[in-house]
């Protein structure tokens, strides 16, 4: 929930501190009102994959136990209601974070936030919370106007963390973090801080959206994760997924679809390797107990290779994946990526394995256990050297022959076929007690008006309301007793503007969701 200190941000004409606890309930309301609407779901909108630190090397520059860390991230969707999650999963001690809050980041390569959007966090109504070892966390939903493709900065106030080998980290936040001594969690410029390139503690952001809404979870390793992109100017958060993201978002079939980034570097399909489990290992955690997952994308295996793993090892660990996938949600689409070209790269344990790779991207489009292929190694590959990768892909990053550049991360991003991820239909399970037959509730056209047809079984009061495409209602075009039979409502033209919508169908104890593009006057 939203804290009254925020509230007083956005409201500053209410000096009156009864208003500002009355606003504050009103908030608090709201919030719970929205989080069991049955027209909306939780979905990810920005993701990393959890694991321990591994070695003193990735230790924070300086203890975080008493002091203030601030990480940047950037988020796909947008929403205006979220939660975030905190994990200490790894670590076999409790930490304890006393206060959190999230901002607007202007441009997510600095440390200075928009003093005006900083909005406090709560865990079970408290300001602070204990993660036990082994454990994770939400915070309670807060009201935060979020856009899509959005920096913010969270930002922790740790009480006891102790630095270990087996704290919970993700190294590849391609950003820096910056850390304070002492409770510096209002700080807008948090000047002063010193550095450190990883991430601690923090592990997703999910929206409140209608049911319309899902997203994309890619599971893979360093080139996922963004090795190299941060070598000129770190917290672009220019990577693949990234640049997908935005191709998503610019498409207006796929708009509402997140992507989640839980990609590690140096891991592998088959076996732990860098601090982190194996990918057939880490799968249910870091993907499918992601919200509101729709689609994967299983973009591994040139660390295997190099271990010595076969085309068909690999292979196999994939399938162990996409049948978990599968086995949670038949609907969910699994998609395989091939393994892209790394000749002149230094390492002849990679070099060596030119014909496995080769091996691996013919076998991978005849897999029945995929949904679909990607072929990340077409798009970035020398037209006339298919093992060496185009060396405009190569330049701006670590230029090393494996692990792309900028531009090369565009390029994966870009040629991905937007139409494998169309927003599947909303499915209302019906039965014999349902007040509301969901394959009748249709969006028509009567006389060039747009019209919502339904059916009913029995005499029941429908309610009908339009929802913004971020959850807003709109208008509520009805609100009575419609006796059992099919019904067909005309909506004026002058009730939305130009743009995409919810209508959201209520009977009794069902609902159901459709959204409709509207043409408006």
């Amino acid at each position: 929930m939203e804290g009254s200190k925020q509230i007083r941000t956005r409201n500053r004409g209410l000096n009156n501190t009864l208003a500002v606890v009355t606003l504050f309930l009103v908030a608090v309301l709201w919030i719970s009102a929205a989080a069991q609407d049955s027209t909306k779901h939780w979905v990810g909108t920005w993701a990393a994959a959890p694991y321990k630190v591994d070695k003193s090397d990735n230790y924070p520059s300086k203890t975080l136990t008493n002091n203030t860390l601030r990480q940047i991230v950037r988020v796909s969707i947008g929403g205006d209601t979220l939660r975030l999650k905190f994990s200490n999963i790894t670590c076999s001690n409790s930490i304890t974070l006393q206060k959190v809050n999230i901002a607007v980041s202007p441009d997510g390569t600095k440390s200075t936030v928009d003093a005006s959007t900083i909005t406090d966090l709560s865990f079970n109504g408290n300001a602070n919370v204990t993660i036990n070892a082994k454990s994770e966390v939400y915070s309670d939903p807060v009201a935060f106007d979020l856009d899509t493709s959005m920096r913010v900065a969270i930002t922790i106030y740790y009480g006891q963390c102790q630095s270990s080998t087996d704290m919970t980290f993700h190294y590849g936040s391609r950003a820096n973090s910056y850390i304070l001594d002492g409770d510096k969690t209002s700080s807008a410029d948090f000047s002063g801080s010193t550095t450190k390139m990883c991430w601690y503690t923090i592990c997703g952001i999910d929206v409140l959206t209608p049911k319309t809404t899902a997203s994309v979870a890619a599971i893979g390793n360093s080139i996922t994760d963004g090795a190299g992109i941060d070598a000129v100017t770190p917290g672009l958060q220019n990577r693949w997924t990234d640049r997908f993201s935005e191709a998503l978002l610019a498409n207006e079939t796929t708009k509402e679809v997140g992507v989640l980034n839980l990609g590690i570097g140096a891991t592998q399909v088959t076996g732990a390797a860098n601090g982190a489990e194996s990918g057939v290992a880490r799968f249910k955690h870091d993907v499918l107990e992601q919200s509101g997952v729709k689609w994967v994308i299983i973009f591994y295996g040139v660390n295997d290779l190099a271990a010595g793993v076969s085309a068909n090892g690999i292979l196999d660990g994939m399938k162990k994946m996409a049948d978990q996938a599968h086995a949670k949600d038949p609907d969910i689409k699994v998609y395989g990526a091939t393994i892209t070209p790394f000749q002149g790269y230094s390492d002849a344990n990679y070099t060596s394995k030119e014909s496995v790779k080769n091996d691996f991207n013919q076998k991978l489009p005849s897999q029945t256990f995929l949904d679909g292929v990607i072929d990340f190694a077409k798009a970035i590959a020398d037209p006339n050297d298919p093992s060496r990768m185009l060396q405009k892909y190569r330049d701006g990053g670590w230029n090393d022959g494996l692990h792309p550049g900028p531009a090369g991360h565009e390029a994966m991003g870009k040629c991905i076929d937007l139409k494998m991820f169309n927003p599947p239909p909303v499915r209302i399970k019906t039965d014999k007690r349902s007040d509301v037959i969901a394959n009748e509730f249709q969006i028509t056209s009567v006389n060039g008006h747009p019209s919502v047809a339904f059916e009913l079984p029995g005499e029941s009061f429908v309610s009908l309301k339009v929802h913004s495409i971020l959850g807003r209602e709109i208008a509520e075009l009805a609100g009575k007793s419609f006796a059992a039979g099919k019904h067909t409502m005309a909506v004026e033209n002058n009730v939305c503007a130009k743009g995409t919508y919810v209508y959201s169908l209520r009977a009794g104890n069902r609902s159901v969701s459709r959204k409709i593009v509207f043409s408006g006057n």
